[in-house]
């Protein structure tokens, strides 16, 4: 059985979310046979809340504290003490966090590459947390744009000078959009942190948790903190390998750590270890060559699929055509 067997912490900042009243903290023994996309991490509080590492814990938490959460997860019946019953759909729609994925960011850096590249633009920074930067690249070309997982990189400089970075991380949602023409451009909004604009391009608002400016040295140290990238040209197979064939951590967890294998989140890790048959608890150090081999050519198709298709469409041709709704999308997250 692949029954994954934690403990978690319930607060009334988890609970309130499903509940009518607010409950003290207490702990619900939860045996989760959805092994295949959460891997056991210890769980603690902080300040009141509870924090987990790359995941599923505010989803797991306000759903088991419901009967119908905790028939969705397969739990034993019997919700908290005044919980409410709210339909499993509706709970993953009131509950799933979205991550930015690399796919994402990728499609993102190859759209503006189009229209961009080589173009000055009016920076600005209508909600005045990126003034510095704003003025740094203001009138400058853009020259180049790099992807490394979850993080994006623009060169702004004239030609034979030092160039300006740009580094955006989108966090759990952002949005760096184009549009054309300017006169056509919605207004910037409090999350707007940069603007740029051209006449002949038009108008691109950003808002992000991290946007930051560097030289060249700031973007070199940060390349070099992460991992190899499934859809990057350049990424090293042999070097991810090596990592691998010493490492004691579960599988499911290198594949969630950026700095060593980057541009992967929640949902591909699911669906790639499962078209692997491997389970997310494996140690590193006990995969084969062969199993290692599957996990990273699965990485990189599925990458490169939702890179395509602008959607994380994981289910092969074939398979949707036999098993129809509703897996036609996905094999396991979120079925």
């Amino acid at each position: 059985s692949d029954r994954n067997r934690f403990k978690i912490c319930l607060t009334s900042h988890y609970s309130s979310a499903l509940t009518s009243t607010r409950e003290d903290p207490g702990v619900v023994d939860v045996a989760c046979s959805r092994a295949c996309f959460v891997h056991r991490t210890d769980c603690k509080r902080a300040n009141g809340l509870v924090t987990r590492p790359h995941c599923m814990l505010g989803v797991l938490t306000r759903l088991a504290s419901s009967y119908s959460g905790r028939a969705l997860l397969g739990l034993r019946p019997g919700p908290v003490a005044g919980a409410k019953c709210v339909p499993p759909r509706q709970a993953w729609r009131l509950l799933t966090i979205r991550m930015v994925e690399g796919h994402q960011c990728h499609r993102v850096a190859h759209a503006h590459r189009k229209a961009m590249l080589k173009r000055r633009f009016v920076a600005t920074s209508p909600n005045g947390r990126f003034t510095d930067g704003a003025a740094a690249i203001d009138g400058k070309p853009l020259q180049r744009v790099e992807v490394h997982g979850k993080n994006l990189f623009y060169f702004f400089h004239e030609d034979k000078e030092e160039p300006i970075v740009l580094h955006i991380h989108f966090g759990m949602s952002g949005f760096f959009g184009l549009t054309a023409p300017p006169s056509t451009a919605p207004p910037a909004k409090e999350t707007t942190r940069l603007t740029l604009t051209n006449p002949d391009v038009g108008t691109a608002h950003l808002s992000a948790m991290t946007v930051k400016h560097g030289g060249l040295e700031y973007y070199q140290a940060k390349a070099a903190d992460l991992g190899q990238d499934p859809l990057r040209e350049d990424a090293d197979k042999e070097a991810l390998w090596e990592y691998v064939q010493t490492s004691k951590k579960s599988i499911g967890l290198v594949l969630m750590s950026q700095d060593i294998i980057a541009g992967v989140g929640n949902i591909y890790r699911a669906e790639i270890l499962f078209k692997a048959r491997v389970h997310p608890e494996q140690p590193c150090f006990m995969l084969d060559r062969a199993t290692f081999e599957k996990v990273w050519r699965h990485s990189v198709e599925l990458l490169q699929r939702g890179f395509v298709t602008g959607s994380i469409l994981t289910v092969d041709k074939e398979d949707a055509a036999r098993l129809g709704a509703p897996w036609t999308r996905r094999y396991i997250y979120n079925q």
